[in-house]
């Protein structure tokens, strides 16, 4: 794959674009985005950017202090909520007939049951549900990048989507680019968790995704609204919850959200730091300043 036609690079080039969104859907200017790192150990965050307010720049330590500081003193005046949305982007390839899938089962479910036709195009994402390697082959993460949007699907007001581009790579990026370039298809409680150890994708019927489903056994794929309100902020509460639950819920799959408390002995930096670096790399926390 061209370095300049790349998950990565799809996910840059419509990095502001979603910054300036989110200034308009939150009604302020003022906040700031961290992208926590990776399975190294304790890296804090691969990129931030600051806003105005300086005081909201945070290394990995810092962010530990500001959000150990307001779980455990949540009336001080001057606080923060926060936005935490999940944006896993993935590239779309181009069938030239669907009539070419090898897998004769889902080529008659799609187009039996799903409104596909055989003769014309599709597109498809193909989806990571089998756990990678890291630190040099030595380690495997104990769930598939798939499985890790599945769980972040049951926390409340977490937003969970794959991001798609409505182009492929012989089209190119569009000249001038807008959010309407991109097809979120969101990941809920619906969403087949897809652990089976077999390969998977997510099918388009068109660039746009007027239809789309989650394959091999086809289910419907909804459209996420792309549209935010302040009822999607979370407290540092919530989100200090939201990282617990996410820590946990690798060996607990029916783990309820609602259940997780925050005890006295996760307010230590190792074990924030565990619930931290368990995050997926898709990951993006929003601080968004208030005075309550």
């Amino acid at each position: 794959m061209s370095a300049t036609f790349s998950e990565k690079k799809l996910e840059l080039e419509y990095y502001d674009l979603w910054k300036k969104h989110f200034f308009s859907c939150f009604k302020t200017n003022q906040f700031e985005t961290f992208i926590p790192g990776r399975e190294e150990v304790h890296v804090g965050f691969d990129l931030g950017f600051s806003a105005k307010n300086s005081k909201f720049k945070f290394t990995a330590d810092d962010f530990f202090e500001w959000i150990k500081n307001r779980v455990q003193s949540p009336s001080r005046k001057e606080s923060a909520f926060l936005f935490a949305y999940f944006y896993q982007y993935k590239l779309i390839e181009e069938l030239e007939a669907l009539s070419i899938i090898k897998d004769k089962a889902l080529l008659a479910a799609l187009t039996n049951s799903c409104g596909f036709k055989e003769a014309k195009p599709a597109y498809r994402a193909k989806l990571d549900t089998k756990p990678k390697q890291y630190d040099k082959g030595t380690k495997t993460r104990p769930y598939s990048q798939h499985e890790a949007l599945f769980r972040l699907s049951k926390v409340p007001k977490a937003s969970v989507a794959y991001c798609t581009p409505k182009f492929i790579k012989s089209d190119g990026f569009p000249v001038h680019k807008k959010l309407s370039d991109l097809c979120l298809t969101a990941v809920e409680k619906n969403t087949p968790l897809l652990n089976d150890g077999q390969s998977h994708h997510l099918y388009f019927s068109d660039k746009p995704g007027t239809l789309r489903y989650w394959c091999s056994d086809p289910i419907n794929a909804p459209n996420l609204n792309n549209e935010y309100s302040q009822a999607m902020l979370m407290t540092p509460t919530e989100l200090f919850r939201l990282l617990k639950f996410n820590y946990l819920a690798i060996e607990h799959a029916d783990l309820n959200f609602e259940t997780i408390e925050i005890d006295q002995s996760d307010m230590e930096r190792r074990r924030f730091m565990q619930f931290f670096d368990a995050l997926p790399s898709c990951t993006r926390l929003m601080v968004v300043p208030r005075n309550v």
